[in-house]
């Protein structure tokens, strides 16, 4: 029922949390009387990014993130937002032989066999 002074947003998810500013390039662009406090029915905005890391493509659990705002005299209150990990794993392999022909019982054919992963998570390695 009252305005509140001082607001911040914390993100420790992120590092490029930033308010997103009005037209006058000062105020928060939420600030609609441009007062420098979060008035009584105005809604502020922020931005923030996260670049996702190989370890969470691996993981292919959730990505879970927690920010916190918080404002002279206020409670400070926490939301998170969880996104889907989406893994594919895609095996390929390319077989070759050294030779292109054989003609006789004492020929030896070398192969390599190359795998890749054309996914974008990891796949362990099978134990023989």
């Amino acid at each position: 029922n009252a305005a509140i002074a001082g607001v911040s947003v914390n993100d420790d998810f992120t590092s490029d949390e930033a308010p997103l500013l009005g037209s006058d390039g000062i105020h928060n662009s939420g600030d609609l009387d441009q007062d420098g406090k979060l008035d009584v029915n105005e809604t502020w905005h922020y931005a923030a990014s996260h670049q996702v890391t190989q370890a969470e493509l691996d993981a292919g659990t959730p990505i879970v993130n927690i920010a916190t705002a918080s404002g002279t005299g206020a409670e400070t209150v926490q939301d998170d937002a969880s996104v889907n990990v989406s893994q594919t794993k895609v095996l390929q392999i390319v077989k070759n032989a050294d030779v292109a022909s054989v003609n006789a019982t004492s020929n030896v054919i070398h192969y390599t066999l190359d795998v890749t992963n054309k996914g974008n998570a990891a796949i362990a390695a099978n134990a023989h």
